[in-house]
C-alpha cells in the first residue's frame, strides 16, 4: 500500500470511525476561523480596518460549539433520506434550507453574548441580519448543497458542508459584523 492509500485510509477513518463528531467539531472550528479571516482580510484591505483578533476567537468558538450539531444532524438527514438520488439530494436540500435559520440563532446569540449584548440588542440585531443571511442561504445553499449530497459519500459531508460555510461563511462573518439591516439595503437600492 502506498504512502498517499495510507493516508487517504486513515483520513477517512477520522471521520467514519468512533470519534468521528470530534473530527467533524475541530474541522467546523478551523472552518470557521478561515472563513472569518477571510472576511476580515477583505475589510482590513479595502476598509484599512484592523484585525479583530476577538471576532476570531468568537467565530471559531461558536463554530466549533455547532460542530456536534451538525454532525448529528447531517448523519439524521442521511439516514432518513439515504442516497444519492435526485429525490433524497432534493429532500435533504430543502429540508436544510427550511431549518437553516434555526442556526442563525446561536451564532447571532452567541455573538451578542460574547460582545455582553443585551437581549433586546440580540432581537434589534436579529431583526436587522436574518433576513440578509436567509437571502445569502438561499440563493447559494441549495447549489452547494446539493454538490455536497450528490458527490460526497455521508462521511465526509462534514467537510463538505463546511467548504460550503467557508464560502458563506465569509459572508455571514462580514455581515455579523457590520451594521447591515435590510432598511439599509433596501435605501441603497432606491438611490
Amino acid at each position: 500500500m502506498s504512502m498517499l492509500q495510507k493516508f487517504a485510509k486513515r483520513f477517512k477513518l477520522l471521520y467514519t470511525g468512533q470519534y468521528a463528531v470530534v473530527t467533524n467539531t475541530i474541522t467546523a472550528g478551523v472552518l470557521g476561523l478561515t472563513a472569518d479571516s477571510a472576511a476580515q482580510y477583505m475589510e482590513v484591505k479595502t476598509k484599512e480596518k484592523q484585525w479583530d483578533s476577538d471576532r476570531s476567537r468568537n467565530m471559531t468558538l461558536i463554530n466549533t460549539a455547532m460542530g456536534p450539531v451538525a454532525h448529528y444532524w447531517y448523519r439524521f438527514l442521511d439516514t432518513k433520506f439515504p442516497g444519492k438520488n435526485r429525490g433524497s439530494v432534493t429532500k435533504k436540500v430543502a429540508i436544510d434550507i427550511i431549518v437553516g435559520p434555526l442556526f442563525y440563532i446561536p451564532y447571532l446569540g452567541g455573538l451578542c453574548l460574547f460582545k455582553r449584548l443585551t437581549f433586546d440588542d440580540f432581537i434589534a440585531d436579529f431583526k436587522n441580519k436574518a433576513p440578509i443571511l436567509f437571502w445569502a442561504d438561499v440563493m447559494l445553499w441549495p447549489i452547494l448543497q446539493a454538490i455536497n449530497f450528490y458527490f460526497l459519500p455521508p462521511y465526509f459531508r462534514i467537510i463538505g458542508l463546511e467548504i460550503n460555510d467557508l464560502l458563506i461563511g465569509v459572508i455571514f462573518s462580514h455581515v455579523l459584523h457590520n451594521p447591515y439591516s435590510c432598511d439599509k439595503i433596501l435605501e441603497a437600492f432606491k438611490k
